[in-house]
């Protein structure tokens, strides 16, 4: 189970846990207070696997057009340059995540008694940041669409 709780933080879903609504199917083992451990865990790890998946779809200058969710309401599609470096700068940002998602597997092989509230304190100081960058992606597709940005080249 500890595996896939840390595969779960690189947003890999698992038929034991899914970040889907933060369900849990083992409820009924958990301690109440693990059970809440884990659903912050698998919220984290749902966040990182949204970001990824922005990422991998627009940071490729060819990606599959969907209708609805990449055209805006001026009818011009969500692509180019600037979501391209958005994106990369995603992947970025994401790097000293990623590293200790890495460590905290490393840590699971050598200690095979790593507690939830370990894992839990090492990633949560992610959980701000990737809450803020699944918000900004949010806004690039929903809202921020509907701007035009004037760019003053000096």
């Amino acid at each position: 189970m500890l595996h896939e709780i840390i595969l779960a933080l690189h947003g890999c879903i698992s038929k034991v846990l899914h970040t889907e609504g933060y369900a849990v199917e083992l409820g009924k083992v958990l301690h109440p207070s693990e059970k809440e451990l884990l659903k912050r865990i698998l919220q984290i790890g749902g966040t990182y696997k949204k970001i990824e998946s922005f990422i991998k779809k627009y940071a490729s200058p060819t990606f599959e057009v969907d209708i609805i969710n990449d055209i805006d309401s001026n009818g011009r599609i969500l692509n180019g340059l600037y979501l391209q470096a958005f994106c990369f700068g995603l992947q970025t940002v994401l790097t000293p995540y990623s590293e200790k998602v890495v460590e905290l597997e490393k840590d699971a092989l050598k200690d095979p008694h790593l507690s939830l509230s370990s894992i839990h304190t090492q990633v949560d100081c992610y959980s701000q940041l990737l809450a803020m960058l699944s918000n900004m992606i949010d806004e690039v597709r929903g809202t921020a669409r509907r701007y035009i940005v004037n760019i003053k080249i000096n």
